[in-house]
C-alpha cells in the first residue's frame, strides 16, 4: 500500500509541460508494482479460512468487489477531477 501511495504522490508532481517517461512513467511502476502486491495480499487474505467447497464462490466474490471498488474508485476520481473545469462555465 505504501508502494502505491507513493507512486501517486510521484504522480501528483507531474510539472504541467513534463513528458511520460521522464515525470510519469516511474510513478506508475512504482504504484503498479504497488498494487500487484497489494492485490496478492488481499487475495491470501480473503480466502484464508475458506473451506475447499466455497473456494470457488470466495474467490468469485473477491474478484466481483475488486472489480466494482475499481469502477466505483474511478467514477468517484474523474467526477472529482472534473469539478474545477465544471466551475469555471
Amino acid at each position: 500500500m505504501a508502494m502505491i501511495a507513493g507512486g501517486t504522490l510521484w504522480a501528483t508532481q507531474v510539472p504541467v509541460r513534463g513528458t511520460f517517461w521522464a515525470d510519469l512513467a516511474g510513478g506508475l511502476i512504482v504504484a503498479g508494482a504497488g498494487s500487484a502486491f497489494a492485490f496478492i495480499s488481499t487475495s491470501v487474505a480473503g480466502l484464508t479460512g475458506v473451506g475447499e467447497r466455497d473456494a470457488g464462490f470466495a474467490s468469485g466474490l473477491l474478484n466481483m468487489s475488486q472489480q466494482i471498488g475499481g469502477a466505483i474508485g474511478v467514477a468517484v476520481t474523474s467526477s472529482r477531477g472534473d469539478q474545477p473545469r465544471r466551475q469555471r462555465r
